[in-house]
């Protein structure tokens, strides 16, 4: 799963919240993508209009829609309306916060959905949109608005889907409810803050040409994808492929119908109450209806049996980088899932006893969905370049060691540990249900009532012929980078 936009192992978001400041997060690699880290560490104030601010979100309310069936689950605590327009509304109270409700959503489509042409567009879209206004509102005028309001609403796109994520107080609820709703309206048009975002990127840009771990990344992703035509790194080539009119069509297409989304609301929210129903009936039960989409596949070409790669580069310290990558065809399963989780908390165990010289050490597991069905096990390290054959060493006589010995009990026992106690607190959050209930209603997979389970049915075996599995395939992805000396 490849060609987001922008860094390592994290995600990027749009904001619309009550804050004259926008923060610049990671992108995930995990589904293949490169890239930015952070576009400026520290926040970038929003310029307010002079003019009066204008006091509404929406100027006039839209004609309600309904809830047309209802369910309940017992195993979830959620309610599940469907509205009228056929969007999938499901909500699950909370204690676990006072005062907090939090919402998500998804669709499948994302980038996949974008024609190789539009690709720099696609990707700088989250970027752009961060500032960029909704309907007749500029950014600025929602700034105004929401100033003292506890509700904000984040829109992202990735490979696979286009997300709707945020939260509120109970008091600002309709409010999260109309931004929800200004996403499915046509985006404002506003070339100052176009040209500003721009400007941000292409700083960023010419900040990455001298950042090392940059460098890197953006070369991991490159090899990692075979070179594949639609891998689009930040650079000033990129940027200058970038269409304002494009992205806002792009970002028009991907909220242009609300039923294929499936809205979850957790937190201090109450389905048997009349006035929610009858705000959710109003500002989602409207929201256009269209035709269902799905993820369109695109290529997976990552290269096949054992591949190494060693290059220089001229800026940074006098460290090696590395990534070693092995990765195989594996069912999206429940066991291989859990499998592999509890293989990256065992590798990463060993490995950091083992390759004393490798710092920091980053080991992650990961099975993908799309576009094709695929385990990975990545080790990701600095080391001192003189040592860098015999860490590479270790790090590999480490997984064969895995793999012919199998882990230990007190590794495994401490491993399964590790993920109840981490599942323990993930529970008492909403952001953990409200995530969780999308990817159950997406990807059919309950982290709910059945993660502790599986785990409990995990054995020592299965471990060893998962990780079997993946350096059976040969296919050993190795790449390095160090100072030109």
């Amino acid at each position: 799963m490849k060609h987001l936009f922008l860094a390592l192992f994290l995600t990027m978001s749009v904001s619309i919240s009550a804050h004259n400041s926008i923060a610049f997060n990671d992108v995930s690699e995990k589904n293949g993508s490169i890239i930015t880290k952070e576009i400026a560490s520290s926040t970038v104030d929003v310029p307010v209009d002079n003019f009066q601010a204008p006091t509404r979100l929406v100027h006039k309310r839209p004609q309600s829609g309904s809830v047309k069936k209802r369910l309940r689950s017992i195993s979830f605590g959620t309610t599940e309306w469907t509205l009228s327009n056929d969007v999938v509304v499901v909500l699950r109270p909370t204690d676990y916060k006072d005062n907090e409700i939090v919402f998500e959503a998804s669709s499948l489509g994302g980038y996949s959905k974008v024609s190789l042409g539009d690709l720099p567009s696609a990707y700088a879209l989250n970027e752009i949109m961060k500032t960029n206004g909704r309907s007749d509102l500029s950014y600025a005028n929602l700034q105004q608005i929401l100033g003292g309001k506890t509700a904000k609403v984040e829109a992202s796109l990735d490979e696979q889907t286009e997300n709707l994520s945020g939260r509120s107080s109970i008091q600002d609820f309709e409010t999260m409810l109309q931004l929800i709703y200004l996403n499915f309206q046509k985006p404002h048009e506003d070339a100052d803050a176009f040209d500003t975002s721009m400007q941000r990127l292409r700083n960023e840009a010419s900040s990455r040409a001298s950042n090392q771990q940059k460098v890197f990344a953006d070369s991991l992703l490159m090899k990692w994808t075979s070179y594949d035509k639609r891998t689009t790194l930040l650079n000033e080539e990129m940027l200058n492929n970038v269409n304002y009119n494009k992205v806002l069509d792009i970002f028009n297409k991907r909220f242009s119908s609300a039923n294929d989304f499936v809205f979850v609301f957790t937190g201090n929210i109450d389905p048997e109450d009349a006035a929610t129903e009858k705000l959710i009936c109003t500002w989602l039960g409207s929201l256009p209806k269209g035709k269902a989409e799905e993820y369109s596949k695109q290529g997976n070409d990552h290269p096949k049996g054992p591949y190494t790669s060693r290059f220089v580069t001229n800026v940074g310290m006098d460290i090696s980088t590395n990534t070693i990558r092995y990765y195989a065809p594996m069912e999206y399963s429940w066991t291989n899932l859990i499998n592999m989780h509890i293989i990256e908390y065992i590798a990463k165990y060993r490995i950091m006893e083992k390759a004393k010289g490798a710092s920091p050490l980053e080991v992650k597991t990961w099975i993908s969905k799309y576009p094709t069905e695929e385990g990975v096990l990545s080790i990701q390290f600095n080391c001192n370049p003189k040592a860098r054959e015999a860490v590479v060493r270790l790090v590999k006589e480490e997984v064969q060691r895995l793999v012919k010995e199998g882990a230990s009990s007190e590794d495994f026992i401490k491993a399964k540990e590790s993920m109840f106690d981490q599942f323990d607190k993930d529970v008492q959050d909403n952001g953990y249900w409200a995530s969780s209930l999308v990817r159950y209603y997406m990807y059919g997979r309950d982290y709910i009532n059945e993660y502790r389970d599986w785990i409990d049915y995990i054995t020592l075996e299965s471990i060893r012929e998962t990780l079997d599995k993946l350096v059976a395939s040969e296919n050993v992805f190795e790449v390095s980078m160090q100072k030109e000396r």
